[in-house]
């Protein structure tokens, strides 16, 4: 997806999946551990912890890539009770971005009772002056 850098920066965008094309996964510094979204019903054994993924220093626009994966972190992993595309859409809309991301998630939001989701890597899919476009590796 592609957005005016500004829509991304005010919260109106952000949102690729990590099953963009083009996409590859691979560990950066400050990542945690896991490469995917998990997701349990009733799960008797806890999820795995996770950690925000933060951007590099040496990023050039890292408010670029953090907000991409703000929106995909919000999106993609819920405690007990807060499943659900509504609950996402309300998520998502407290980080200032808009809802409708939520509606192109496909696989980020599966039925599940409570997910948990690490990124692992955030790539530029191209950066203009005014727009830039991000892929999410999970």
């Amino acid at each position: 997806m592609e957005f005016g850098r500004r829509a991304v920066l005010l919260g109106a965008g952000g949102l690729v999946a990590g099953a963009a094309a083009g996409c590859s996964g691979g560990s950066r510094a400050g990542a945690g551990p896991g490469a995917r979204a998990v997701a349990a019903t009733r799960s008797p054994v806890p999820l795995p912890t996770t950690t925000p993924w933060r951007p590099d220093r040496a990023d050039v626009s890292p408010d670029v890539k953090l907000r991409a994966v703000q929106v995909v972190e919000a999106i993609g992993a819920w405690s007990a009770g807060q499943g659900g595309a509504a609950a996402a859409k309300r998520r998502v809309a407290a980080l200032g971005a808009a809802p409708s991301l939520v509606d192109a998630a496909g696989a980020l939001l599966p039925a599940a009772g409570e997910a948990a989701l690490q990124v692992v890597d955030a790539q530029y899919g191209g950066i203009l002056a005014d727009s830039a476009r991000a892929c999410v590796g999970l």
